[in-house]
């Protein structure tokens, strides 16, 4: 951290201090001051996606999550959704985060939060509820949980048929398409010569156009 301070304090290279930090990370991806000293230069340069990036970079690299990993997969994941207005992906390093320990209820809340913002993440609500509800000790915890599972159960309930309905309305109203009318009955002239020989086709007819051939 030394080499970072002296361009950071000394050389007020800030940059300079922000890159070494972010390589420093990938010597130790545990380390929380190293961690500390990059969210600090992130937010006075604004430049949280960097961050953001640098975090995410060196956790794609990590095979099995340790205790110190998964807290940084959760920071990770506040960091996108605060900072970076990304919460798709903060969802994505919440559940990482999660996986490694179902019983953090910080990551938890965290997580829960954002899926409540929306109706278009119901259903990763319901699936944390769902896989969550058994392991709750605290039987007005569980019966909670499980009164929200119902009533995003019978919403999306609500919504299909809702859907299936229109769906019906919309078969019944598409105006039929009518066939094509047969061709009208004519005849059609031609000349060789000294005789004109016509040829003549009946309304609705699907035989072939019988000659009738008159000299002229």
């Amino acid at each position: 951290l030394k080499m970072g301070k002296i361009y950071e304090e000394q050389v007020e290279d800030l940059e300079k201090a922000f890159t070494i930090y972010v390589r420093m990370l990938g010597e130790d991806v545990e380390s929380k001051e190293v961690r500390q000293n990059i969210d600090r230069l992130a937010n006075v340069l604004d430049t949280w996606p960097r961050a953001a990036e640098a975090y995410r970079k060196v956790l794609t690299d990590v095979i099995s999550d340790t205790p110190g990993t998964a807290d940084l997969w959760y920071h990770l994941g506040v960091v996108q959704d605060s900072y970076c207005d990304d919460p798709e992906s903060a969802i994505a390093s919440l559940k990482r985060a999660l996986a490694f320990d179902p019983s953090d209820r910080r990551v938890f809340s965290a997580l829960e939060g954002i899926l409540k913002r929306d109706d278009r993440w119901a259903q990763q609500l319901y699936d944390l509820y769902r896989e969550s509800v058994d392991s709750r000790a605290d039987a007005e915890e569980r019966r909670k949980m499980m009164y929200v599972m119902g009533r995003l159960s019978e919403k999306s309930s609500a919504t299909g048929s809702r859907r299936s309905t229109s769906g019906k309305r919309s078969s019944r109203t598409t105006p039929r398409t009518r066939p094509p009318s047969p061709r009208s009955s004519g005849c059609i002239s031609t000349r060789s010569g000294s005789t004109t020989s016509r040829t003549c086709s009946s309304k609705g007819s699907t035989g072939p156009p019988m000659p009738c051939s008159r000299s002229s």
